[in-house]
């Protein structure tokens, strides 16, 4: 008796069928398009524009940057347990990661802020800028996660589903950034 009935407490899980997925990306599809998104201009910072910044200074700056970016992802995707976003809400931080995009894209054509203080001392600024980025794209996974256990709107059984769709939209956005940075590297800083 006791296991039929935590039988019937288990949640259904919708499988991976055409109408499922169709209603998976009606009921969440902002969150997923908002994972494509984030992670697409944050892959295009790290590493495509960083490689391009640290190109010709030490080697460990490359590693501070990765380090620096990291730590930013690290602390965001802890502040879920502390504030949770709306879905406008991150929509401004996937602007505020569009204008990051922007801003490195100057920095890596220019080496304004890297060239500003002598001995590579400007890098500094731009490692600063790193945590900056990995604030925007774990504030953003986070809070997607969080949206797709618990905002309103979302079937219970499409749930899991939607999870699963915004993992492969988030490696659609890794593989679009190889694209636009590779863009970039052969028009814009080449």
């Amino acid at each position: 008796i006791r296991h039929s009935a935590e039988a019937r407490h288990q949640p259904t899980v919708a499988p991976a069928t055409y109408a499922n997925v169709k209603q998976a990306f009606q009921s969440s599809g902002g969150i997923m398009f908002n994972l494509v998104a984030v992670y697409c201009l944050e892959y295009t910072i790290y590493p495509g524009l960083d490689d391009r910044e640290t190109l010709c200074s030490s080697y460990q700056w490359y590693t501070m940057m990765f380090i620096a970016y990291n730590a930013g992802v690290t602390l965001s995707r802890l502040s879920v347990s502390a504030f949770r976003m709306k879905m406008w809400h991150l929509w401004l931080v996937t602007l505020w990661q569009f204008a990051n995009v922007i801003l490195f894209t100057v920095e890596a054509y220019s080496g304004f802020i890297r060239n500003s203080l002598p001995d590579e001392a400007g890098l500094y600024i731009v490692t600063a800028f790193m945590v900056l980025v990995g604030l925007c794209g774990g504030t953003t996974y986070g809070n997607c996660m969080y949206l797709f256990n618990k905002q309103e709107g979302i079937p219970e059984e499409i749930r899991e589903l939607g999870v699963s769709l915004g993992f492969a939209m988030s490696n659609l956005g890794i593989s679009l950034a190889s694209v636009s940075f590779t863009l970039l590297n052969n028009t814009i800083l080449s």
